[in-house]
């Protein structure tokens, strides 16, 4: 083989190799992720669910219309996932992990809302079926959601944020997983209803 066909060959095995990490990378990084964030998890869940406030305390505690700036867990058992929830949709806050839509409504009456990264936490959000549970780990309370529907909406559709006429759990993320060239990236939606409550949880 002449010297132009190994470089022709070489720079083709490059851009084969590159190609492959490209499609490959979001996997990489969600299974990156999900394991360093494990142990991480544990002890915020701890911290959720051990830090008594006193109105928490009072059974006649009055429930908020909006939801209160503070941290969470999210679990979906079925896709093995656990992940910390912050506050706040800056793209600062999104690089963190999942966040709180600042309109969501609370927990025990409203739409939790929360975003995440597709290729991050979300990488297999279109995988929950109906009926799916969602469980929600927030100001000393567990809340326990089971799935609706899943659906594909705008990128520019707010609506699904909005108040729900009764409590739910709305997850939003990218679609699809990779944006194709010139094309756009749509929502993803997870719609589930609350279920359960439980508290104090230890």
């Amino acid at each position: 083989m002449s010297f132009r066909g190994k470089t022709y060959l070489f720079i083709g095995v490059l851009l084969l190799l590159v190609g492959i990490g490209f499609i490959f990378s979001p996997y990489i990084d969600y299974h990156y992720n999900k394991l360093s964030s494990r142990n991480v998890i544990e002890e915020e869940k701890l911290t959720v669910t051990n830090n008594i406030d006193e109105e928490i305390e009072n059974e006649k505690e009055i429930i908020p219309d909006k939801l209160i700036e503070d941290k969470g867990v999210l679990e979906i058992p079925s896709l093995e996932l656990s992940e910390k929830i912050y506050y706040g949709v800056e793209q600062s806050d999104l690089d963190r992990g999942l966040c709180f839509y600042p309109q969501s409504g609370y927990p025990d009456n409203g739409n939790v809302s929360i975003a995440g990264h597709r290729n991050q936490s979300f990488l297999n959000l279109h995988q929950l079926n109906t009926g799916d549970s969602i469980k929600l780990y927030y100001r000393e309370r567990k809340y326990v959601y089971s799935v609706e529907n899943v659906f594909v909406t705008h990128n520019r559709d707010w609506s699904v944020i909005d108040p729900t006429p009764k409590p739910a759990i709305t997850l939003t993320t990218c679609d699809p997983l990779i944006r194709p060239p010139g094309g756009r990236n749509d929502r993803l939606i997870v719609r589930a209803y609350l279920t359960e409550t439980k508290r104090p949880v230890k």
